[in-house]
């Protein structure tokens, strides 16, 4: 963290202290994540700020005024761009309420354009975004985040892919033999990824040495099959089910929970107990710790924020990019390294 940012989180926790209402502050945790980590120049950033009661009680928080958050961009401990800088907010009473346990997500987005209108130059930034009830430094509670914009070899791995989403670590898990493409020399990053793909990236990603498997697990996966060896695998390590006691079902796509599940578990991460920032991401779900776990670490991300709530959307697909941005940033917590 910057040394500007540092001041102002110091003076933020000052003023709270002072004011009265505000000691609620220790109750609510929050959380910045942009949609990316790496930025060509020109792109739009997106943001999702969360804040999340932790207390058992229900908290009410009043604003003076209708500028309920407010982010600021960070280059070199310089303020590049203040989204509330010219913006006008009416003088009203606005709340929010945060039942026990429950988060609220808001997503703004940043067009890489100083407040003059300028756009932005390569280099390494930092955004912090904070809850705010009106003035600079009256933040209740706030998180930064970091990013590049314009320091990514575009070189594409596949014809199909040259996009700062997937290219990043894509380049990395290809040049380590955890991605091999399709036989036409493409990724198809959009196409669903594979209850079968999804265990071969998982597999390599252990980096195990292949075993020789004789009996097959199950009726749809033989012997022939390309996944065999890997598949068998993973039922070894106790990872993975079949979709019945005699099938798996290699060729239907795996869905986003599933396979954050199985990575999870498969890497071994400690799971922690925090509440969940999903509004569809409920205890009762079978991967619930995982999810959050992988949510906290910065692993996953939300789907789409709607009426201030976060949602994963565990039960659907998952494409290959999204399979790839979340293995690639797994295997960066557990391999500094890469």
């Amino acid at each position: 963290m910057n040394k500007s940012i540092s001041i102002t989180l110091i003076i933020s926790m000052f003023l709270m202290f002072l004011m009265p209402g505000k000691a609620l502050a220790s109750d609510l945790s929050a959380r910045v994540i942009t949609d990316k980590t790496s930025y060509a120049l020109n792109e739009t950033v997106r943001i999702v700020f969360s804040v999340t009661n932790n207390s058992d009680s229900s908290k009410e928080i009043t604003f003076n005024n209708s500028q309920t958050y407010n982010f600021i961009v960070y280059k070199d401990g310089k303020v590049i761009f203040n989204w509330a800088q010219g913006r006008m907010f009416a003088d009203v009473i606005t709340k929010l309420t945060f039942e026990p346990k429950e988060t609220k997500s808001f997503s703004e987005k940043w067009d890489m354009k100083d407040n003059k209108g300028n756009s932005v130059p390569e280099g390494n930034y930092t955004l912090e975004f904070s809850l705010k009830s009106g003035s600079l430094f009256d933040s209740l509670v706030s998180a930064t985040v970091q990013f590049t914009v314009g320091q990514v070899d575009l070189t594409p791995v596949f014809p199909d892919v040259n996009d700062y989403f997937t290219l990043k670590y894509l380049k990395i898990l290809y040049e380590k033999g955890i991605v091999k493409g399709y036989p036409d020399k493409t990724f198809k990053p959009e196409r669903n990824l594979t209850r079968a793909e999804a265990i071969v990236l998982i597999m390599r990603a252990l980096g195990l040495e292949r075993k020789t498997y004789n009996l097959a697990t199950f009726i749809d996966v033989p012997k022939e099959h390309w996944a065999f060896s890997y598949i068998e695998e993973g039922v070894e390590l106790g990872l993975i089910k079949g979709k019945t006691a005699k099938t798996f079902e290699p060729g239907t796509p795996i869905t986003r929970g599933e396979f954050v599940v199985i990575l999870m578990r498969a890497l071994k991460f400690e799971l922690s107990e925090s509440p969940s920032a999903f509004a569809d991401v409920n205890e009762d779900y079978f991967g619930f710790k995982e999810i959050t776990t992988a949510y906290s670490l910065g692993i996953v991300q939300g789907k789409e924020v709607k009426d201030s709530k976060l949602y994963f959307y565990q039960g659907k697909s998952i494409t290959r990019s999204e399979a790839i941005l979340i293995i690639g940033r797994a295997l960066e917590l557990r391999t500094p390294q890469m």
